[in-house]
């Protein structure tokens, strides 16, 4: 019932999830780290043009563009996980999501994000147990280099905590965009 000279009562704007300063604060990190995963790439890309001009132009070789360009590659990776799952850009197979509807769509989507989350939570411990023990133990790589391994493993380990923390963020929101 509307009484005269009174505005029409506004429908009520759907419950979305506020997104608080900790989903920011995570977006931010993974934004950041995406943009770190590029730097990487383009590293490779410009170790991949001095080894090429070097060994064309003064016949030697920088000896360890090799195990860099592996150590950028791995970085690359786990430093834009975070980013990618932001972005929805996790490939998916949609066979069985467009298969369901409704409640059973929703119940799925919840146990796969809390697997996932559980998968991750375990392998991050383990990423960071062997973190640990590659910096007490001091181990390097067998290369010319010597580089300390736990140096490229911590850039795993940040990676891997950015993803749960880029996860836990779509579990705070209610799994709704969940890609």
């Amino acid at each position: 019932m509307q009484l005269s000279g009174s505005k029409p009562a506004e429908p009520a704007a759907p419950a979305v999830p506020e997104v608080g300063p900790v989903c920011r604060a995570v977006d931010r990190i993974s934004g950041l780290f995406g943009a770190l995963s590029a730097a990487a790439i383009a590293g490779i890309l410009v170790l991949v043009c001095v080894e090429i001009a070097m060994r064309n132009i003064l016949g030697r070789s920088t000896m360890i563009s090799d195990e860099v360009a592996g150590y950028l590659n791995a970085a690359a990776v786990f430093l834009g996980l975070g980013y990618t799952l932001r972005e929805g850009a996790f490939i998916r197979v949609d066979s069985l999501y467009a298969k369901l509807r409704g409640r059973v769509l929703m119940a799925a989507r919840w146990g796969f994000t809390l697997v996932t989350m559980a998968s991750l939570l375990v392998l991050l411990y383990y990423v960071a147990k062997h973190l640990l023990y590659l910096y007490t133990n001091n181990v390097r790589s067998d290369s010319l280099s010597q580089t300390p391994l736990y140096i490229p493993a911590s850039v795993v380990a940040l990676g891997l905590l950015v993803l749960v923390l880029q996860l836990a963020t779509y579990i705070l929101k209610r799994v709704r965009d969940v890609p």
